[in-house]
């Protein structure tokens, strides 16, 4: 019976990855893939989770904590007619976290995560060279700031697997190269603050002994992010960067106003949300642009800080600091993108989550 469980755990794991990484090719399967992955996550997820759930449930925090957020998510869908698919979302985050922090891979899974990593890095460098053009013209499956977020996070993998420091330094200046290519600055941004964790031991230190506390500061500093944002706007105060001829203000402003008066119009949307399908004066917003306001805006306040303890508690127990400089980052970008509320996102937090666990396992 434990060895049939392995199996199916085996199997799993990477017809997952394997699906994920075909989503990023533009093609038929991936798209199919893409319109359906919520449910079908879901559903291996589930699996997965009764497969490993010895493992699982003998964390009571987590699961009391897990419990807590599905109980009023249902709640906030119900009341702000927020529609299923938001509740699938966070219940699949929830247990893919719940799951993917409780597996420890072995050496063979630990390669093929490196090579689906190698991939997915080279073909989204390959496409930085040509993804404005494309998606100016409307014909890329991919915006900017998706290509320069996973170009990102497949290199935060693959620097994780090298402990040879020259290798860094091929690495990084093409990763740094690409996302200069997608202008995302906030990408670029992130990617400084991981190289300075992990490669300046004096800043490596403090992060670490601190961890808890930096990520909870990095929860409320992007929260009032928007807040601050529309306050530069309104005043017409810009900052320019040398390397970027983008315009500070890209719309999110726009956007930003739009769920802020949307939270202040409806009586208790702050402690429940407005859900998915909410139509402001801008129609439904299908992309926060923020991490944090989006948790706030879609399920409540409630959820919101449910939802960040979480998944700190489950980031904190790392020990190993590039992992915990890679999840920083994801942290860093939520300040202008929507993290893990994507579920294509989601994944790489998991791998994330793998990649630590087995170098925990070979120290």
């Amino acid at each position: 019976m434990i060895l049939k469980k392995k199996k199916i755990t085996t199997f799993l794991f990477y017809i997952y990855f394997i699906l994920f990484l075909v989503t990023m090719f533009d093609n038929p399967f991936g798209r199919i893939y893409s319109d359906n992955s919520i449910l079908i996550n879901l559903g291996i997820l589930f699996i997965l989770f009764l497969n490993e759930k010895s493992k699982i449930v003998n964390n009571s925090k987590n699961i009391l904590l897990f419990i807590g957020i599905m109980f009023i998510s249902l709640i906030s869908v119900v009341f702000n007619n927020g529609g299923m698919g938001s509740l699938f979302n966070i219940l699949s985050f929830m247990l893919g976290v719940l799951i993917f922090n409780n597996i420890i891979i072995d050496k063979k899974k630990y390669k093929f995560l490196i090579g689906v990593s190698c991939a997915l890095f080279l073909y989204m460098f390959y496409l930085s060279f040509s993804v404005w053009d494309s998606y100016l013209r409307g014909i890329s499956f991919l915006n900017p700031n998706s290509v320069a977020l996973y170009l990102l996070f497949s290199a935060f993998v693959l620097d994780s697997n090298f402990k040879n420091w020259k290798i860094s330094l091929f690495l990084f200046p093409l990763c740094i190269y690409g996302i200069y290519l997608t202008e995302c600055r906030s990408a670029i941004f992130a990617c400084i603050i991981y190289l300075l964790i992990t490669r300046f031991s004096l800043i490596r230190n403090f992060v670490f002994k601190y961890k808890k506390s930096i990520l909870y500061a990095l929860v409320f500093l992007g929260t009032i992010f928007p807040l601050i944002y529309i306050y530069l706007y309104k005043n017409g105060i810009t900052i320019s960067l040398s390397f970027s001829d983008k315009s500070l203000y890209t719309g999110r402003e726009v956007l930003w106003m739009n769920m802020l008066a949307s939270l202040k119009n409806e009586p208790y949307s702050l402690l429940f949300g407005l859900g998915t399908n909410y139509v402001t004066e801008i129609g439904v917003i299908t992309n926060f642009h923020n991490w944090y306001f989006g948790v706030l805006f879609t399920f409540g306040i409630l959820n919101y800080f449910l939802y960040f303890i979480f998944l700190i508690y489950n980031i904190s127990s790392k020990s190993d600091i590039k992992t915990l400089a890679s999840f920083i980052a994801v942290f860093i970008m939520g300040f202008f993108e929507s993290m893990a509320l994507s579920g294509m996102i989601q994944i790489i937090v998991y791998i994330l989550f793998l990649v630590s666990n087995y170098h925990v396992k070979i120290k």
